[in-house]
């Protein structure tokens, strides 16, 4: 096994591990940014039935569930069996038309082979009024190679939300140029010490102390990321009158 395939596999073990921690957001910089951040947007705009697309390992149901009346998890792939829905974003045809409140999809389309067909689908399975929370990285390492397709500007995933049908109503970035660069020396030193029981949370707290805060302290003081911002999140709504699917 060689170290990147080591390290992909520790930072799968620590995904499933803390899918229902808080301190799962706590990886690095990039990460508690992005924890707070689509936090936020989240409380504003999540409402009612729920759609997780893309949803992974789960983590976004810790930050949805206090804010929709029911959760529901697609992905391409069930490999851990959690997922309540197989299927493809681009083409969602076990999905009705008008059946979600929300759709919240992060980190997804960079991953999709044609990300127009992805939020038209997202359109379609929306009710009118409902909002579709989408993240994207702008700023990252190649990563679910070789499915790693295209890197985003909020004014490109605002034009493709628009041609998709959605009326933009948010914008915002998380994290900057400090926060990615700094996300891969977090993510070796947590991972060198996760399948150690008596170490992991010690090399949790130091690199919270001694890398996480640092970092956001000198990413806040220059300002980089209105310039390089690692991830954009865009909240889009289908036109029409608001009708919660409750």
């Amino acid at each position: 096994m060689n170290f990147t395939s080591f390290l992909t596999r520790q930072r799968n073990k620590y995904s499933s591990e803390l899918v229902d921690d808080v301190r799962y957001w706590s990886l690095s910089a990039a990460t508690y940014v992005y924890y707070v951040t689509i936090s936020a947007v989240i409380k504003k705009y999540a409402r009612g039935k729920t759609l997780d697309a893309g949803a992974g390992r789960l983590n976004g149901k810790l930050l949805l569930r206090d804010h929709v009346t029911e959760y529901t998890s697609m992905d391409v792939s069930n490999t851990d069996g959690m997922i309540d829905i197989v299927s493809d974003i681009q083409n969602m045809t076990s999905i009705p038309a008008d059946t979600f409140d929300t759709v919240y999809s992060s980190q997804v389309l960079e991953h999709v082979p044609n990300p127009c067909k992805a939020l038209a689908e997202i359109h379609r399975v929306l009710v009118p009024g409902g909002y579709a929370i989408i993240s994207v990285p702008l700023l990252n390492g190649l990563h679910e190679e070789p499915h790693d397709y295209y890197r985003y500007t909020p004014y490109g995933l605002k034009h493709l939300m628009q041609e998709a049908g959605f009326e933009v109503e948010d914008e915002c970035t998380a994290g900057g140029l400090c926060c990615f660069l700094s996300h891969p020396f977090s993510l070796v030193f947590i991972c060198m010490f996760w399948s150690i029981p008596a170490l992991r949370w010690v090399a949790w707290w130091i690199n919270k102390l001694l890398i996480v805060h640092p970092v956001l302290w000198v990413e806040n003081l220059t300002r980089l990321y209105r310039k390089f911002p690692s991830d954009v999140i865009v909240v889009g709504k289908k036109a029409g009158n608001s009708r919660l699917c409750i």
